[in-house]
Formats: structure tokens, C-alpha cells, sequence
């Protein structure tokens, strides 16, 4: 009989090693049905993310772009729904319901008998159907048409404090944006950062058309005037921080306009820290604060390093100045 079944399905069946045992019990349709079953959860995990990272554009992440499957929400006309990832994740939450009425069919047998391996056989079924349809169309309609939205995630990186690690070999640990001081303890969610302060905050280093670097979303003229009126504690503090003679001072009044930092005639001896208030536009009030060179030697240099650590703790937005060939940070 075995034989006969593998020529007529072509499939590599085999007898049951123990028959009494095949008679009584029913595990091995819990087994695979619980094989099917991670499949499902893994699918619902991967479909999770894609919703997660391609969710926005206003409150969401935004880092990913799905193929638009949909011509517009109920609600919101303008707006397209993941609808490929959220059948998917309806499949596999119905894999694992699938799962949990096999199990208790498979342990509801009594002795040699088990009435309820007709539902077993429905549920694993419609399982296998399910999930080899649902994986083509998530590979088909969703995966293969996804693509990144590589300006919103290089603002992410940028605007992330991780980029503080690279100044945790000087400044030490708690030199680091530790939050003290800082948006975290305010309890700001406006993403400022080591890099960037949202999506336009002036604190990622670019270039402009004479390839002179300046900070993303500063202009180089009409944005930045003095402003002494606003109280400093109300003020977004942006330090300048980066190594001895690499232009933090220079890149300052470069991007303002105006010698609003004090630029030493002698290279590396820049008193250090320099306030200066001003109205940056679409921020309001910020202070800027000129840093010494975090590499700075002596014990000058050591001292100039301890003020530019307290510094860190109550910066909001920390721009790393590099060199321009960025051989150095």
C-alpha cells in the first residue's frame, strides 16, 4: 500500500515505525502543526517590522517605502496602507489558532480512538494552503518593490546620540550627552542630538553650492542674527566640538555671517568655551558654544578639556566638526 501511495503522489512516504503507537497518539500532527506554527510567527515578526519601519511620513519611522498595493485609506485619501504585510499578519495569527485547535484535537483522543482528527486534518491543510500563498504574495507584491528612503535615514543616524561614542575616549563616560542637562532630562522629544535636531534642526554638517561645509539647513546669509533678550536656560545650546586646529571656530562664523566666535591668531590656543546668543531661523533662541580642541595637551589643554566636558552635559545638538578631506573627528 505504501508503495502504491508513493506513485500516486509522488511524495516519499513511509509506514509508521510503531502502528500501536500511530493508533494511539497523534503527536506527529502536533509536531508538524507546531513546525507551521513558527513559520507563522516569523512571518507575522518580519511583517511587524515592515510596518513599523515604513509607517509616517508625519509620526512614524519612515526608513522604508512599501510598494503601494492600495489606492488610499477610508480615512485618509492621501494615505496608502500596508495592505500586503497586514493580510500576512492575519494569516499567521491564523496558523497559530490553527495550531492551538490541533493541539487540543490531538490530545482529545481516547485510547485507540481520537473522533476529532477530522478537524486536525482541516486545520493542518489550510495551514500548509495558507502560508505557501502568503509567503508568494509577501515575496511578490512587498518585498521585492521595497526600497529606502535613504535621506530619512541618514537624518535618523545623524541625529542619533550614538554618534557621542566617538567622543567617549576623551570626554570619558560621563562626558557623553548623558541626557543631564540635556533635551532627555527636559523630557524634549524634538530629536536633538549628536548631529541633528529633527529633520531640519541646523546640526548636521553639509556643504553648500562653494562646497564650504555648513550645517544642513543653515543658509549662509538671513538666518542668524544676534539675540541677548531670550533667557539662556530657554535656549537650544549647540556646541561646536571636534580636534585642536580643525576649524570649529572658522566653521561657526562661516555658517552665521558674523565673528560671533574668537578665532586665535595662534593655531590650538583658542580661549575656549565662547558663548554666544543668537536667533537662528526656524529654531528661535539658541546658544552657541566654541569648544576647545578635545585633544588639547598641557595642563592648559587639560583644563580647557574638563570645561568643554561640561560643556557636553548641557549641549541639546553637538556638531562633530571634521577636517575637509574627513581624515580626522
Amino acid at each position: 500500500m505504501t508503495e502504491v501511495l508513493r506513485q500516486i503522489t509522488g511524495l516519499g512516504l513511509a509506514r509508521a515505525e510503531n502502528l500501536i503507537d500511530c493508533t494511539q497518539n497523534a503527536d506527529v500532527f502536533a509536531e508538524v502543526s507546531g513546525i507551521l506554527k513558527a513559520h507563522a510567527v516569523t512571518l507575522l515578526k518580519v511583517c511587524t517590522d515592515l510596518r513599523l519601519l515604513s509607517s509616517g511620513p508625519e509620526a512614524g519611522i519612515g526608513e522604508i517605502v512599501l510598494p503601494a498595493r492600495q489606492a488610499g485609506s477610508s480615512l485618509m485619501p492621501a494615505k496608502v496602507n500596508p495592505v500586503i504585510p497586514e493580510a500576512v499578519t492575519q494569516v499567521a495569527m491564523l496558523v497559530v489558532g490553527h495550531d492551538a485547535a490541533i493541539t487540543m484535537a490531538c490530545a482529545a483522543g481516547s485510547l485507540e480512538l481520537n473522533p476529532f482528527l477530522p478537524l486536525v486534518a482541516a486545520c493542518l491543510l489550510e495551514s500548509l494552503e495558507l502560508l505557501a500563498r502568503a509567503n508568494d504574495i509577501l515575496r511578490r507584491h512587498c518585498v521585492q518593490g521595497i526600497t529606502a528612503d535613504e535621506g530619512r535615514c541618514r537624518r535618523h543616524v545623524e541625529g542619533s546620540t550614538a554618534v557621542a561614542t566617538a567622543l567617549v575616549p576623551v570626554l570619558g563616560m560621563r562626558g557623553g550627552p548623558d541626557g543631564k542637562g540635556g533635551a532627555a532630562e527636559r523630557g524634549d522629544d524634538s530629536g536633538g542630538g549628536f548631529g541633528g535636531r529633527g529633520d531640519d534642526g541646523g546640526g548636521v554638517l553639509g556643504a553648500d553650492s562653494a562646497g564650504s561645509r555648513v550645517p544642513v539647513g543653515f543658509s549662509r546669509g538671513g538666518r542668524c542674527r544676534m539675540n541677548t533678550r531670550a533667557p539662556k536656560g530657554l535656549r537650544l545650546h549647540i556646541g561646536l566640538f571636534g580636534r585642536r586646529n580643525v576649524g570649529k571656530s572658522s566653521l561657526l562664523n562661516a555658517m552665521t555671517r558674523q565673528d560671533v566666535s574668537i578665532v586665535s591668531a595662534i593655531a590650538g590656543t583658542t580661549t575656549d568655551p565662547v558663548e554666544k546668543p543668537m536667533e537662528l531661523l526656524p529654531l528661535g533662541p539658541v546658544l552657541f558654544i566654541d569648544t576647545a580642541g578635545i585633544d588639547d595637551l598641557g595642563a592648559l589643554g587639560e583644563l580647557r578639556v574638563a570645561r568643554t566636558r561640561q560643556v557636553v552635559e548641557r549641549t541639546d545638538v553637538a556638531v562633530l566638526v571634521a577636517e575637509a578631506g574627513g581624515g580626522r573627528v
